[in-house]
């Protein structure tokens, strides 16, 4: 998992800040559900997850962001790297 950063800021990677609660989740497949990313990170305090789709489509993109309830939970997420949520394995920076 890693934080986000916005278009303009992607040029190089960046640390994760310090104050953010927000992680992105990546690797999903188009059947992975909310429910299933809050599953499998349920234990370590996740507050929500939101599955990025295609406008119009509503098709899944194949990422999203898990908002956890400390700076901590998600510091904790983003060092763990690699999940596996229904049988597929995601990255998580």
């Amino acid at each position: 998992m890693k934080r986000a950063v916005p278009k303009d800021k992607m040029k190089e990677p960046q640390p994760m800040e310090e104050d953010t609660t927000k992680v992105f989740v990546g690797g999903l497949s188009p059947d992975t559900t909310k429910k299933d990313v809050e599953e499998a990170l349920a234990k370590y305090g996740i507050v929500s997850a939101k599955i990025m789709t295609h406008m119009g489509s509503e098709k899944p993109r194949g990422f999203a962001f898990a908002y956890f309830d400390t700076v901590k939970s998600a510091q904790t997420v983003a060092k763990i790297k690699w999940f596996k949520i229904l049988v597929s394995a995601l990255v998580c920076m």
